[in-house]
């Protein structure tokens, strides 16, 4: 890929972490903020849930 890119490897790493770390970052926190919604009794029943994404997805194939 370094190569395709006219890049050194290093550079292509440091790119890589560079994405990567940010990334993990977010989705920690993400995953944080929805366990405590949870803990809090913020949950959607999943039948609710399901017909939304059925709706959702019969509007698309109109």
């Amino acid at each position: 890929m370094a190569e395709a890119m006219d890049r050194p490897r290093a550079w292509l790493m440091a790119e890589a972490i560079k994405q990567y770390v940010p990334r993990e970052e977010w989705f920690i926190r993400e995953v944080e903020k929805g366990v405590q919604a949870a803990d809090e009794g913020c949950l959607t029943d999943h039948g609710d849930m399901r017909a939304k994404w059925d709706r959702k997805r019969a509007d698309q194939m109109d």
